[in-house]
């Protein structure tokens, strides 16, 4: 008896053992991650009151509501930010109504930068759009896209102005913008290409802001923000898009067009924190405010959910479909992803 006893308790002593080392390995391995600075968590209360505010109505490019979405996001980040700059530009776009005809609108890039010191003349870019898309009926709040990632970027500054660089010393600065005019004005995205005298009718805001980039001498990109932006003409190292980052159930899309280094930063940040893999799903050719910087040769990646599209582009994309749950995930793995490129903007071109 003592001796069967004995046999059939190893196998339970053996996997016993195993799931024990398996815990202190998982737990050493966690606590062996660099920390980028204090823990960050996204701000609920913060968030969501912008996000009410962002989506109470409809705000298209050249809108009269856009301008006040425009002054609010400004008034809100300006206490945590070092200086706020609008960037103005005046576009033509095309009218539904009469495609051979066009019409001038005013759009309004914001701009905006971490108070946090840095040792070097680089800067990460992080960028969102925060108008809505016009629908040919009803209204488009734009909760989720693009309400989401502007409240996102505004609470990355509210963070970064509550750590000192005692917390975290980044060789690059971190540098905010918010583009106008990203969704197009026809209702297709692609429509203006049925049309032989129709301009690109999508992306204005950052077409205009990669536009207007200095060419200079660096190691990154070799492309500074302008002086109109930024008096000390930083190079950009990275640009990093967020779009449509709150939806229930997140499922975030693996875009042909962002950069692989820049993709797998961010996905081993996101599995580690969430135990889960982050892209589900193909590669998909995703056309957004990153390309313009894409065709000039920035790494850059588009963090966006291509996979809920059920409340996408219509009256239902409101504040009741946002998950602040997803949203913090998101937010979280972006925090220690953008602090990580500003520490160690070098892991992104080393050989």
């Amino acid at each position: 008896m003592k001796s069967t006893l004995k046999y059939t308790l190893i196998p339970i002593i053996i996997v016993i053992t195993i799931i024990i080392g398996t815990f202190v390995f998982y737990n050493r391995l966690k606590s062996s991650r660099p920390k980028y600075g204090p823990d960050y968590k996204l701000d609920t209360e913060f968030s969501l009151e912008a996000l009410k505010t962002i989506s109470q109505d409809s705000h298209e490019f050249g809108s009269t509501n856009q301008l006040s979405v425009k002054n609010y996001i400004i008034e809100s980040i300006s206490p945590f930010s070092k200086g706020t700059v609008e960037q103005t530009f005046t576009t033509r776009v095309p009218v539904a109504e009469a495609l051979d005809t066009h019409r001038f609108v005013t759009g309004y890039n914001i701009f905006a930068k971490s108070k946090l010191k840095h040792k070097k003349n680089c800067t990460i870019l992080i960028g969102s759009h925060y108008d809505t898309k016009k629908l040919p009926k009803g209204k488009c709040l734009g909760a989720n896209d693009s309400g989401s990632s502007s409240v996102l970027l505004m609470d990355y500054l509210r963070y970064l102005d509550s750590i000192s660089n005692s917390d975290i010393n980044p060789e690059c600065s971190l540098s905010f913008v918010w583009f106008d005019g990203e969704e197009a004005v026809l209702f297709g995205w692609n429509e203006w290409k049925n049309y032989p005298d129709t301009y690109q009718d999508n992306t204005y805001g950052s077409r205009y802001f990669a536009a207007h980039l200095e060419s200079c001498t660096g190691k990154y990109s070799r492309y500074c923000l302008p002086e109109e932006i930024s008096s000390t003409r930083e190079e950009i190292v990275a640009f990093i898009l967020f779009d449509m980052v709150g939806s229930y159930n997140l499922r975030l899309s693996r875009d042909l067009n962002s950069d692989l280094g820049l993709q797998d930063i961010f996905a081993s940040i996101w599995n580690s924190k969430n135990q889960t893999k982050i892209y589900k799903g193909s590669y998909v050719d995703i056309e957004d405010d990153h390309i313009p910087f894409v065709k000039k040769r920035i790494k850059s990646i588009d963090i966006i959910d291509l996979n809920n599209l059920d409340h996408w582009h219509n009256d239902q994309d409101n504040i009741e479909y946002v998950s602040i749950q997803d949203l913090s995930r998101v937010a979280e793995s972006g925090m220690e992803f953008i602090l990580r490129l500003a520490s160690k903007p070098q892991i992104l071109y080393s050989k």
